[in-house]
């Protein structure tokens, strides 16, 4: 699993990190631009998944962790693909507006 740090602090992204192994996710962590139309939490995932229950437990997890997951994208959004069995993490704070990014 990706998660996108882009707009959370280093010791937000390591909670967060860590949370999610104790909750068996592996984790990779990059801080890329987010696609344009992501402009709320959001996962981003393989339509080849093994387990689509994942999605359902990665949205608890991080339901848990404070973070709402608002919409759930399947396999490419704009300028970002992930391969087979692959979900992005995409969560940011309330008081940032993405849009103002781009």
């Amino acid at each position: 699993m990706h998660l996108y740090g882009k707009y959370r602090s280093e010791p937000e992204v390591e909670r967060i990190s860590r949370l999610l192994q104790e909750g068996e996710f592996l984790i990779d962590v990059n801080y890329l631009s987010f696609p344009e139309s992501i402009t709320r939490n959001s996962l981003v995932y393989s339509l080849m998944l093994k387990e689509p229950s994942e999605l359902t437990r990665l949205t608890k997890v991080a339901l848990n962790l404070g973070y709402h997951i608002h919409q759930e994208v399947p396999l490419l959004s704009h300028n970002h693909a992930f391969p087979h069995d692959f979900i992005g993490l995409f969560l940011i704070p309330t008081d940032i507006d993405v849009t103002a990014q781009y």
